[in-house]
């Protein structure tokens, strides 16, 4: 997602589990495109093979993120500042989350990949962020 969409948004969304309908993801650069669900099979079908070269942009050869720009370390200092201010060590997975994305945009996709699911397997042993998740995406206590 922060490698799709403008950095402070997709931040903002993760940070606050955002869900977004199909016009507001695709403003964000999130996808390319909706079909109804009876046309996803036809139109995948038709579309691979007729765009077998495409590639995300960070996959590209000597892709270079945003990271370690000026504007990109003083976003994340900023954020650091705001989660000490709002006592962000009371929801330790807004924390873990901002780390993963300021550490992956440093580096090429399959570590950056590597490192989010580490953090992830660490948001699961948390107890308040798997109550939370828990609770978002099956609508129930842990």
């Amino acid at each position: 997602m922060v490698r799709s969409a403008p950095l402070q948004e997709a931040i903002a969304g993760l940070l606050d589990g955002a869900t977004y309908d199909g016009a507001r993801a695709k403003a964000l650069g999130l996808l390319i495109g909706m079909v109804p669900a009876e046309d996803l099979h036809r139109t995948a079908t038709d579309w691979l093979p007729a765009n077998a070269d495409v590639q995300q942009p960070w996959m590209a050869r000597g892709f270079r993120g945003p990271g370690g720009t000026a504007g990109f370390e003083r976003f994340f200092h900023g954020l650091n500042a705001r989660f000490t201010r709002d006592r962000a060590d009371k929801r330790p997975e807004r924390r873990l989350i901002a780390e993963a994305v300021y550490h992956e945009l440093q580096m090429p996709i399959e570590p950056a990949l590597h490192l989010e699911t580490r953090r992830f397997i660490e948001l699961t042993r948390n107890p308040s962020a798997r109550d939370a998740m828990q609770k978002r995406f099956f609508g129930q206590a842990a």
